[in-house]
């Protein structure tokens, strides 16, 4: 399975000069924990994320002022970026070696289709290693109802 197929489509994306205040109110309304900083608003380039930790930090641990603080001043500018074509294995390396839990998938002009989470990619490990324990099992019953007929 490849990055495009497991990943979460409706992403919601916050323009690189949008403040702070509005990022933390899309998150807020969207209920969710991180935002794709999209070039320009309204566009579908990425070029960072912001995390709900990334405004915490930022914001008050490290005293920014004002709610007018841009969001091209907290986010995280040093991208990951997975191919829509990627598996997820691959993917999931990545992401493990970048150090990160959420990725921006992007189509071959690097425009945003989606963001795939590491979750998402573990569920998808999750169900295929159920998958291969079920065929196991009935190979194991067959075998066993095969020892008693013989």
């Amino acid at each position: 399975m490849n990055a495009a197929e497991l990943c979460v489509r409706k992403t919601v994306v916050i323009g690189q000069n949008e403040s702070v205040l509005k990022a933390a109110r899309l998150m807020r309304d969207h209920h969710v924990g991180s935002l794709v900083v999209v070039l320009k608003d309204g566009g579908t380039q990425p070029i960072g994320i912001v995390t709900d930790r990334d405004l915490t930090i930022s914001v008050l641990a490290d005293d920014l002022r004002g709610p007018d603080v841009p969001i091209s001043q907290v986010m995280s500018g040093d991208l990951l970026t997975v191919p829509e074509t990627r598996g997820a294995f691959e993917a999931l390396e990545e992401m493990r070696l970048r150090g990160v839990r959420r990725a921006p998938v992007v189509d071959r002009d690097g425009q945003l289709i989606g963001i795939l989470t590491i979750d998402d990619i573990l569920d998808f490990v999750s169900e295929e290693m159920g998958s291969v324990i079920r065929l196991f099992k009935t190979e194991q019953e067959h075998e066993q109802a095969g020892r008693r007929a013989g």
